[in-house]
């Protein structure tokens, strides 16, 4: 608790690390069936549907922090100081308890449908093939995760709380009226009553559902004869509709909640036509100079929302002989924006450092929806090959290139409070110049960074969802795989698969450029984290029933980068193993073949995680690329039915 205007103060702090479920416990019940009939002698209709429900529990800290820093007036009768004081805190502390024990616990549940009905069979005899199908499926999102009302923790700081408070006419700690007290524990002589935070505490569910219903139909056939062969040919055409709603809860409706904010009710819906074509061409089938075969394909996509799109793809195959094959194509591609992306906000929260205050807090950061995002586009270039220099050992290589623009990409709050930082203190303004109001560095403020009129404090960012000018990435992906028998001993095998990203350059909005191949990458918008190599390399066993497989991967380390780019510090690589035995049933309770046992462990040896500096990442390691589960023992029963 610091004095009014104070930005500075001591502060009682506690380690929430204990307390947070990195895996939230789980229950999941899947349930899928199919049936075929055949219609006629050559048409079969195929019926399927699937059902998958899941339950989530995870706990977080003992309750989430009041985000709006409040001042707690002098009079207030807990108040030990006897000024008015800014309250940077909890409303419910952790009471000396074990790690755990009154933590907030969230609550998900998920509940998918898949419905599907095709049909396929010869069109007229004439040996063309045709498959129609209608899908619907719909996935309905619950999350409960108790944080306090706003609205109403203000009032009942002022004494006036309480479901039965007057706050018109009622006086503040009298009858219906209860103060919160943010200095109480139950040990002092002002503890919070249990029903008033039962009453600031807001644990209705956000409610959330997609609708997706896609009509599909796709004819293949031959064309005609060629010198090396038959061309064939693939036409469709794809109809989708997607239709997403959202009911929050009133508190997180109005955006009323202390920590996670919430968002507004929303409702979104568009449709899709999509055309494609594709054609198999066999170019040449010589003896002496091999086989080349070549693709050319075409879909085009219009969007209810105004994105369209055609994009090609240009193929060929040329192998000279049977142990070598030479490959090459060129393709465009368009990823739509999501309709999430064009109709919601999100807010996330994130630890934020502010130089204009010289704070570290967590901040909302709110992304805005745009209905005039364009689709982003992608240029690709694929080369390769594959060689078997002997029976059974086979290498693979190829590289590509891809150019990517119009990226889609939201602005990063930490950079926004940086740079008007920078703006403000580069005309010599303070945190003070704008409580009190001078007029030439109110101008110089950024209206997307709300910040406390009292004390400067930034409260809230608003950032928008953008296209970016563009991205390139190169790279290559090499693989080894080989199999051989030692006759008594079981049948061997080898599989390598690496990758190396050469480079992913970046051009951010402002015409910059950063390089993100080897870098963590939590400053920039546009790429996750990309080590620059990665590998699984697998040894596998099997003789009668018995099989082994063991999975040797390696990611590299990479740098992590502050927001100017400079780089601060290295992320470790990181070595795993994993392990799984299996065994095949001759029977299983009578049921006969189909029967398969397994166990097997996950980082058998127990690796830690690299450790990471803790940039916009309080957790102490990247989320996106390492696991910090440890090792993972886990075992499987399967029966198939024939």
């Amino acid at each position: 608790n610091n004095p009014e205007g104070s930005n500075t103060g001591a502060l009682c702090l506690f380690d929430f690390g204990p307390n947070y479920s990195l895996v939230p416990e789980e229950e999941r019940l899947q349930a899928y069936v199919v049936a075929n009939q055949m219609l006629t002698e050559d048409d079969k209709l195929t019926v399927e549907f699937g059902y998958t429900t899941a339950d989530y529990e995870g706990g977080y800290s003992t309750s989430f922090p009041n985000l709006s820093f409040p001042r707690v007036s002098a009079s207030h009768p807990g108040n030990p100081f006897g000024v008015d004081v800014l309250w940077r805190g909890r409303p419910i502390g952790n009471d000396g308890l074990t790690p755990g024990e009154n933590r907030a616990i969230g609550f998900f549940s998920n509940d998918t449908y898949r419905a599907v009905a095709a049909l396929e069979g010869d069109i007229f005899s004439t040996g063309w093939i045709y498959n129609a199908a209608y899908a619907y499926s719909r996935d309905q999102r619950n999350a409960a995760v108790p944080d306090q009302i706003g609205q109403r923790l203000d009032l009942a700081l002022a004494g006036l709380g309480g479901p039965q408070c007057d706050v018109i006419n009622g006086t503040p700690g009298v009858g219906d009226c209860q103060y919160f007290n943010p200095f109480g524990t139950s040990l002092t002589t002002m503890p919070n009553d249990p029903e008033l935070l039962d009453y600031l505490t807001n644990t209705d569910p956000e409610r959330s559902r997609t609708d997706l219903t896609t009509i599909d139909f796709v004819a293949t056939g031959d064309l005609f004869q060629m010198p090396a062969g038959t061309a064939a040919a693939a036409v469709g055409y794809q109809y989708r509709q997607e239709i997403r709603d959202t009911d929050n809860p009133t508190p997180a409706e109005a955006e009323d909640l202390i920590f996670l904010i919430g968002e507004p009710d929303d409702r979104g819906k568009r449709s899709v036509d999509a055309l494609f074509a594709e054609l198999a061409l066999p170019l040449m089938d010589s003896d002496t100079l091999g086989v080349i075969d070549a693709q050319v394909a075409v879909r085009y996509e219009d969007y209810s929302t105004g994105q369209s799109s055609t994009d090609p793809k240009f193929a060929v195959r040329w192998a000279p002989n049977e142990t070598l094959a030479l490959r090459g194509s060129w393709s465009s591609a368009f990823r739509a924006p999501t309709l999430f992306q064009i109709s919601n906000e999100q807010t996330s929260l994130n630890a934020t450092s502010d130089p204009l205050t010289g704070s570290l807090v967590f901040l909302g950061e709110t992304q805005l929806p745009n209905a005039d995002l364009e689709p982003e586009e992608a240029n690709t270039i694929n080369l390769g090959a594959s060689w078997e220099p002997i029976p059974n050992l086979v290498f693979d290589f190829d590289y590509y290139n891809v150019e990517y623009e119009n990226l889609i990409s939201t602005e990063v709050g930490q950079e926004l409070i940086i740079a008007e930082a920078a703006a403000l203190a580069g005309a010599g303004c303070t945190a003070a110049d704008l409580v009190a109001g001078v007029a030439a560095c109110v101008a110089l403020r950024n209206p997307q960074i709300i910040r406390d009129p009292a004390t400067a404090t930034a409260l809230r960012i608003f950032t928008n969802r953008q296209n970016a000018p563009s991205a390139e990435t190169d790279g290559f992906d090499i693989s080894a795989r080989y199999e051989f028998e030692l006759g008594d001993f079981g049948i061997f095998g080898i599989n390598s698969q690496n990758t190396f990203v050469n480079s992913f350059e970046i051009t951010q909005p402002d015409g910059t450029t950063v390089e993100g191949a080897g870098a963590r990458n939590a400053n920039t918008p546009f790429a996750n984290p990309i080590p620059q190599f990665r590998s699984n390399t697998s040894l596998a066993w099997a003789l009668g029933n018995h099989s082994v497989n063991g999975v040797l991967r390696y990611i590299s380390s990479y740098d992590e980068n502050a927001a100017d780019g400079t780089v601060i510090d290295e992320v470790d690589s990181w070595t795993t193993f994993d392990l799984q035995y299996n065994y095949e049933m001759e029977e299983f309770f009578g049921y006969g073949s189909g029967t398969k046992f397994s166990i097997g462990a996950i980082n058998l040896f127990d690796e830690d995680p690299p450790f990471v500096t803790g940039q916009s990442n309080e957790l102490g390691y990247d989320t996106k690329t390492h696991d910090p589960r440890g090792t993972m023992v886990y075992f499987s029963l399967t029966q198939s039915f024939e």
